[in-house]
């Protein structure tokens, strides 16, 4: 592997970015052909003494160079860029999904029609949000009963403060309707797609930008009602967990 930057050249945050992910990955990789491949007794030279554990020490030098990558990824990222744009997204989520007047406009309406878990709801909703910004129309779901709740509403916030799935009828809306069990049939809005103008800037301080875009989409969803927050504890693990 090369590092492709020239000292010629200006250095931008998404080409140091770039460079760290192929060094981070590298990196990875051999701890895990250590892992897998390795064994203590294969990997003596024969000019090390006995006492010197070869094996663990090569694990502990590759784990002390992944931390010093993660250090050094907090320092390549444009934060500035980051903070303003994460305002920015959420501005348009928000405006999106709040048009002053929900009367006489298109809107994109989904109906859950299973109950699932809360992970599965979340990303239902997340599908529907990502279509719905691709047109430009907000996302309306019905309140279905989930589990104990009247809906899954009674643990999030409502998606909007304007415009609901009742103002269908009452509002003379014209709803396009997400059949999440049938494949969407514009597919420049699906996953991984995201909005093309923001990919640079992304670009500054993240070297994924459909995870980061779709992580704000999931910041907005995940804003849990207050009296969610108060019955939250913190939980410490003794194991690890895994699911």
């Amino acid at each position: 592997m090369s590092i492709n930057l020239s000292f010629n050249e200006p250095i931008s945050y998404s080409n140091m970015l770039e460079e760290w992910k192929k060094l981070f990955t590298t990196q990875k990789e051999i701890l895990l052909f250590i892992f897998q491949y390795a064994a203590p007794g294969m990997l003596r030279v024969n000019k090390v003494p006995k006492n010197v554990d070869f094996y663990n020490n090569l694990i502990s030098l590759n784990l002390l160079q992944m931390s010093n990558l993660y250090s050094l990824h907090s320092k390549s990222q444009n934060r500035m860029t980051r903070e303003s744009l994460v305002k920015y997204m959420q501005k348009v989520i928000n405006s999106n999904q709040n048009p002053k007047n929900c009367r006489d406009i298109e809107v994109i309406a989904y109906e859950p029609r299973s109950i699932c878990g809360f992970g599965c709801q979340v990303h239902h909703i997340a599908y529907g949000l990502t279509v719905a910004l691709g047109e430009g129309k907000p996302l309306v779901v019905k309140a279905s009963p989930w589990h104990d709740f009247e809906s899954i509403f009674d643990v999030i916030m409502p998606l909007s403060e304007t415009c609901h799935y009742e103002m269908i009828d009452t509002h003379n809306l014209k709803a396009k309707y997400l059949e999440l069990e049938e494949e969407y049939q514009i597919k420049e809005f699906l996953p991984p797609a995201f909005p093309e103008n923001i990919k640079e800037q992304i670009e500054e301080f993240h070297t994924d930008p459909f995870l980061w875009y779709i992580s704000q989409i999931m910041m907005y969803i995940m804003r849990l009602r207050p009296y969610i927050w108060k019955k939250l504890r913190p939980i410490e693990f003794k194991s690890p967990i895994v699911g």
